[in-house]
């Protein structure tokens, strides 16, 4: 008998998923993308059949390939109040930011929501609140429980190296603002869950860089990190022109253009910084 071993997808075949193999392939293609990722990772655990199930997901398969951080942060934070297929069309439907018009080069892992380094660093929407400011702010525990949330790491967060030693529940503030609008609850209680800004380090601990996964006709996506402009290195102003602002390949030689029009060409592609690591 021979020693080698046979290939995974012919292994399978002598697995069942038990009664959803009796569905069409479709549909339990649909079910599964419909799953929260922590929840469709460990299915492969149940055997060879549905390990080769969940590895052929197309979405699956591309986040887990291209941006294999952004699925380890998904599942170690447990962020479960979203689908794999949502996950998937954040990252290749649109590359422009939830809260503006700028390129979204980070993750909301809260809500996985796509945004920009300015709408996540200020104002209040992309800082996650806790339970108890929920609670505080008049919520009930079951209504919290309901609400989109991860568990942090511990770790070092902000250039501060500010350090947090314990597991934080964090949930989104935008939706618990939301649910006390819904419960008619009075504006002294927003003062809660609008309070707590400066803790900046809660602003980091549940966001993770994330590309663009642009179409391309007749190939497979072209996965785009965004791209930092030499020319904004020293710039401010978060409208225009910021040294944090990202720009998608599409959209860098465009803003380049804009502000260095009487440039050549080629001087201008000496002046955009490629190296997505730089900042």
């Amino acid at each position: 008998m021979s020693s080698r071993r046979r290939p995974i997808w012919r292994q399978s075949s002598i697995y069942t998923m038990g009664t959803l193999d009796e569905l069409p392939s479709e549909i339990i293609i649909n079910v599964l993308l419909r799953l929260d990722v922590p929840t469709l990772t460990l299915l492969p655990r149940v055997n060879r059949r549905a390990m080769a199930i969940v590895s052929s997901l197309y979405p699956y398969r591309m986040i887990r390939q291209h941006c294999p951080d952004v699925l380890r942060a998904v599942i170690s934070l447990n962020a479960s109040s979203y689908d794999c297929q949502t996950l998937w069309d954040a990252l290749s439907i649109s590359s422009k930011c939830d809260g503006c018009d700028l390129f979204g080069s980070y993750l909301y892992l809260v809500t996985g929501k796509r945004v920009c380094y300015h709408c996540f660093t200020s104002g209040w929407k992309y800082i996650p609140t806790t339970p108890p400011m929920a609670w505080d702010a008049g919520l009930s525990r079951g209504a919290v429980g309901e609400l989109p949330g991860v568990l942090s790491l511990p770790g070092l967060y902000t250039r501060n190296r500010d350090q947090s030693f314990k597991g934080i529940v964090l949930i989104d503030r935008q939706a618990a603002v939301a649910l006390a609008k819904a419960m008619g609850m009075p504006w002294a209680n927003y003062d809660v869950l609008l309070g707590q800004q400066r803790l900046q380090a809660r602003r980091f601990m549940a966001v993770i860089s994330a590309p663009f996964f642009r179409s391309c006709a007749g190939q497979p996506p072209a996965v785009d990190w965004g791209v930092f402009c030499g020319t904004c290195r020293d710039k401010m102003d978060p409208d225009d022109m910021h040294f944090r602002i990202k720009y998608t390949m599409d959209q860098v030689t465009h803003h380049a253009q804009q502000h260095e029009g009487s440039k050549t060409k080629d001087q201008i592609s000496q002046l955009l910084k490629l190296d997505q690591a730089s900042f």
